[in-house]
């Protein structure tokens, strides 16, 4: 992908120099937000290790990285993109 906004709904920021997608729905409900913090502060708590996901950035280990970057999405109110033909 050359341009974000090659991607539906231009919803891919640049950062270092790549564009990412939103990451920290653990919860799977289609939006970063308070409730996805809970769960991933829980986990990075007792250092959950292995395959979950509360690890956002996929090293097998739920630790402070992982907040972070949920945290800056739930900031950001990061959600999915519905299209009017999903309806």
């Amino acid at each position: 992908m050359s341009a974000p906004t090659q991607a539906y709904g231009n919803n891919f920021k640049m950062n270092s120099g790549m564009y990412r997608n939103f990451e920290g729905d653990v919860n799977q409900n289609e939006t970063v937000d308070a409730s996805d913090l809970i769960q991933v502060d829980k986990d990075a708590f007792i250092s959950l290790a292995g395959y979950d996901l509360s690890d956002i950035k996929g090293d097998e280990f739920a630790d402070a990285d992982d907040f972070s970057v949920t945290d800056n999405n739930a900031f950001m109110t990061a959600s999915v993109i519905i299209r009017d033909s999903d309806f």
